[in-house]
């Protein structure tokens, strides 16, 4: 839930409640907190048997993570007879490329643009879509189709732009076309926080950190809620040998993206640094929750242990990272340093 103040947020809920707008209730309510919202549509729906509270439904499970649930109330919602059509597929679209399922994904947005062909959600994922089935030649060409489709308008054009420069910087390895394709996003819309976040990774790889860490900063300012400018800040200062606000940035990434596994390990190797050998293996650990069969990651928790002597702990880990890995020399001088 939001830090919000909860007597603002009980005021801005019963303000909202007093609205007969059902949808601009529902998010208002949604905004300040998603399990409210889950009762305000269940409540509805109980009360007025309206199927649009369906959909609103769905999408707050959508926001929760419980995909299978939205997509069941989806189906109610329609087969009850609502006509919130784009809405619905809509959250069933995001619901099914969440699940994994991307053909049937791939339909629900393309009834989306059947009903309304201007949707520039469904547009976006349709190339997202595109992105994870490694079709980047389609991405690429939607992204150009869509440039053209919305003259004049600055934040599509720009965040379109910014997409391609993402494409070509992570999937075609073409980092000269991407580094142009992010200047031209930001010529276009300076606020385009993806656009600077891209700019940047491609100036790490140049070496150029202060700049980078420049770049990073105008994003964060524009969006405090994207963990890969804290994350990209703190390797800059890494690469650069200035600690003091590494551990900071690296926790304020995990809040926002507490799975992601480079973060977890970034986490893990700066409580090493800083000799905190308890609060590393704790990382160590949920990394191996998330992936228990990579033996870099036991192998680095095995290092851990043996820095803080816990020679027998240090044993185990060698050991089972030779036996994920199949290749009991690469991790044999470790168990021999050992001496026990």
């Amino acid at each position: 839930m939001s830090n919000i103040n909860k007597d603002i947020m009980k005021n801005i809920i019963n303000q909202a409640l007093g609205n007969n707008d059902i949808e601009e209730v529902f998010n208002k309510i949604l905004e300040i907190d998603p399990e409210k919202a889950l009762t305000y549509c269940e409540n509805g729906l109980k009360e007025s048997e309206n199927p649009d509270y369906a959909i609103y439904l769905g999408h707050t499970y959508l926001i929760l993570g419980e995909y299978e649930k939205a997509l069941e109330c989806i189906d109610i919602a329609l087969e009850s007879g609502s006509d919130y059509y784009v809405y619905a597929y809509n959250v069933k679209g995001e619901a099914f490329l969440e699940l994994g399922m991307y053909i049937e994904s791939r339909e629900a947005f393309i009834k989306v643009l059947e009903s309304d062909e201007e949707q520039l959600l469904a547009k976006e994922f349709l190339v997202e879509l595109d992105i994870r089935e490694d079709k980047y030649k389609d991405a690429i060409e939607k992204c150009k189709e869509y440039i053209i489709e919305y003259p004049g308008n600055n934040i599509v054009i720009a965040g379109m732009k910014s997409t391609l420069g993402w494409i070509y910087m992570e999937d075609t390895n073409e980092p000269d076309m991407a580094e142009i394709a992010f200047q031209e996003a930001l010529e276009i819309d300076k606020n385009c926080s993806r656009a600077y976040t891209g700019l940047g990774i491609i100036y790490i790889t140049e070496a150029k950190y202060i700049e980078a860490i420049g770049l990073f900063e105008k994003a964060k300012a524009l969006d405090i809620m994207d963990a890969e400018n804290y994350f990209m800040i703190a390797l800059c200062y890494k690469a650069l040998e200035d600690f003091k606000s590494i551990e900071e940035l690296l926790f304020k990434a995990e809040n926002l993206e507490p799975e992601d596994n480079r973060i977890l390990l970034q986490i893990a190797f700066e409580m090493n640094r800083q000799e905190r050998y308890y609060e590393a293996i704790e990382y160590f650990n949920k990394l191996l929750i998330l992936n228990p069969d990579d033996d870099y990651t036991w192998n680095e928790m095995g290092d851990s242990y043996k820095a803080n002597d816990q020679f027998n702990k240090a044993l185990e880990c060698y050991i089972k990272a030779s036996e994920i890995n199949n290749k009991e020399e690469l991790y044999m001088k470790n168990i021999k340093d050992l001496n026990i």
